[in-house]
């Protein structure tokens, strides 16, 4: 039986997946507090709860693929209604949209599956109002019509590592505080200016882990899933080169307004291609039988090394002329074994 008291009867609507599961109390009270947990992490947990939040709009998106509308909705709209007065009583008020904002990614990359969207369309529409949604919240909050935004932005975003730096001794993890905080001051300026295509490419970030996460959820649990191609099959849409090429000439324009922007294009395209990137590597990781062990450590190498992330990048970029996995136009090569 599902919170409304009844069995949901079949989703068989036209565009849509043939899914819709009876949402239970169990999934209710579990999807709620695994939203909240995930979301409040990065405040309960010093370190390691920041990437736990990036998982905040699993349980949302879940629900909404698993149990479609009205019941999928019970999830994100239950921890809506929980975690507002949970933060104003954290002193975390200000908070509040970027719980919204993880929300709404979750129920736009539910939907999104459910209504058979392509996976760049599903990413980049729930990507997009992300990073709109936290755009718009950080410049309201900060005063962003304040001629000293940025300055006053700087020294906000000194003392705010200031405490961390302490909280995470105060904590117990040991490191040269002088040191670090001395090699952090530095990038202050560069990070403040970068700042928006270092948002985009979070968003992207979390909606992509969403998605690949949820996609094995449904592969484990048996359940029906969009026709999109495996991920080691993914390529970028073509005409995104464009953009990349536009933005690396703006670069060499003596304006530095106009140097900024195409900074933060490349930043931001940038990620989009370390995603194909990546793609490639498990394609032929895949392909050459890796042990799975072994997957995981040049997996964790690719990210952490800053030359061989650059090197993914290029790859994935220049894919788009040499087609390395030698993959048809429709992006799936009859002769490899599918690979997630």
């Amino acid at each position: 039986m599902d919170v409304n008291g009844g069995v949901a009867p079949p989703f068989d609507e036209p565009g849509h997946l043939p899914l819709q599961m009876p949402l239970t109390k169990t999934d209710l009270c579990t999807g709620i507090a695994a939203t909240l947990f995930a979301f409040l992490a990065v405040f309960l947990v010093p370190v390691v709860g920041i990437f736990i939040s990036i998982f905040a709009p699993l349980p949302s998106l879940l629900s909404i693929y698993r149990f479609g509308h009205p019941a999928g909705y019970w999830i994100p709209g239950s921890a809506l209604l929980l975690g507002l007065p949970l933060l104003f009583y954290l002193g975390a008020a200000t908070d509040a949209p970027y719980l919204l904002a993880m929300l709404l990614v979750g129920g736009l990359l539910g939907a999104g599956m459910r209504r058979r969207w392509s996976i760049d369309k599903t990413i980049g529409i729930a990507a997009g109002v992300a990073f709109l949604t936290g755009a718009l919240t950080f410049w309201a909050v900060n005063g962003g019509s304040n001629a000293q935004f940025w300055s006053s932005l700087e020294q906000e975003l000194r003392e705010s590592i200031v405490s961390a730096l302490q909280a995470y001794r105060n904590a117990g993890i040991d490191f040269d505080q002088e040191a670090t905080l001395e090699a952090i001051q530095k990038m202050i300026p560069v990070f403040i200016r970068m700042l928006p295509g270092a948002a985009f490419v979070s968003a992207l970030l979390i909606t992509w882990l969403n998605t690949l996460v949820a996609r094995r959820f449904c592969v484990v649990r048996g359940l029906p899933l969009p026709e999109w191609p495996p991920w080691s099959h993914w390529k970028a849409p073509e005409p995104l080169v464009w953009p990349v090429i536009a933005a690396g000439s703006l670069l060499l324009l003596p304006s530095k307004g106009i140097v900024l922007v195409a900074a933060n294009l490349l930043l931001g395209l940038s990620a989009i291609y370390l995603f194909q990137g990546l793609a490639i590597a498990v394609f032929y990781l895949h392909r050459w039988n890796v042990p799975r062990l072994f997957r995981a450590i040049i997996y964790a190498l690719l990210l952490l090394q800053q030359f061989a992330t650059l090197l993914l990048m290029i790859l994935g970029l220049f894919d788009i002329w040499f087609n390395f996995r030698r993959l048809p136009p429709s992006g799936i090569h009859p002769k490899a074994s599918e690979a997630s």
